[in-house]
């Protein structure tokens, strides 16, 4: 197709195209800002309204409640703070892990059963776990303990001589010393 328009006249009609689309964009953007306005305005006067409410409320309260004072309890509220800060910062990181009962499980020899493990960490260097529980007889509870000396895990092993008093159905309690 053959363009017959010079080249002044393409100048002034690309203008004009320009011209349009800025008006036709600024007028779409002052509509849509509009209806935006529109939707807004009732959360606006709701949010408004809600905190007129609540300052009439907290003033309601101060008058009946003169005795309060924001400095004091301000104060209190410092002092547990900080109590709590001492509390969490006492609070010993090292915890008996995953592998040290999995190793006590995979070590279980037959007719050995747990009823209670208890975690101990008073002393940092001194980590002991408890083992409560029932064994079918010498023999098992024997072979246990042998089995948890021989693991590098443990430092130590105490089973009290007194646990093999029974032949059979021994309740034990040992204490296992953690490496």
């Amino acid at each position: 197709m053959i363009n017959l328009l010079p080249k002044k006249n393409k100048d002034k009609l690309r203008q004009e195209y320009i011209f349009r689309l800025l008006i036709v964009s600024f007028f779409m953007i002052s509509i849509l800002s509009a209806v935006a306005s529109l939707f807004i305005a009732p959360s606006y006067k709701y949010s408004v309204l809600r905190e007129s409410i609540s300052q009439s409320n907290l003033e309601i309260f101060n008058a009946q409640n003169p005795q309060i004072d924001i400095d004091k309890l301000n104060n209190e509220i410092l002092k547990t703070n900080e109590k709590l800060s001492f509390i969490i910062s006492k609070k010993n990181d090292r915890y008996i892990s995953e592998d040290v009962l999995e190793k006590m499980l995979s070590l279980r020899t037959r007719g050995i059963v747990f009823s209670q493990v208890s975690y101990s960490a008073l002393d940092p260097k001194k980590i002991t776990v408890q083992v409560v529980g029932t064994a079918v007889d010498r023999a098992a509870l024997r072979t246990f303990k042998d089995a948890l000396s021989a693991d590098p895990a443990f430092l130590s092993v105490d089973l009290p001589i007194s646990n093999f008093i029974k032949p059979q159905d021994i309740d034990f309690n040992m204490i296992l010393v953690l490496k």
